[in-house]
């Protein structure tokens, strides 16, 4: 989410919407903290003048979920072409030694 802000003084840019840890903000490019307004807004600073304040959603929870998923998918793949190795191994050993049987 990009705003652009306008104030004659310091002050406070209040979003109406729910605050959570998640959310990082940059005021002109430069990192500023994302508090909690009145317990659930999305409160930060911002100085006098023009700005433009962007809001980017990160939880953590998803970052994490994120990478337990794709090293679980990781393994399943290894697992799989290990596995096949191993079938398509078999089948070769296994004819061959009926030809030196027979």
């Amino acid at each position: 989410m990009v705003v652009h802000a306008h104030s004659p003084r310091d002050g406070w840019l209040v979003v109406a919407e729910s605050w959570d840890p998640g959310w990082t903000a940059t005021v002109d490019g430069r990192p500023t903290a994302v508090l909690p307004g009145n317990y659930s807004f999305r409160t930060m600073r911002i100085p006098a003048g023009r700005h433009t304040v962007e809001l980017v959603y990160r939880p953590v929870g998803f970052l994490l979920g994120s990478t337990i998923t794709g090293a679980t998918l990781g393994l399943l793949l290894i697992a799989a072409v290990v596995s096949g190795c191993k079938r398509v191994g078999n089948s070769i050993f296994a004819k061959s030694e009926r030809a030196v049987i027979r």
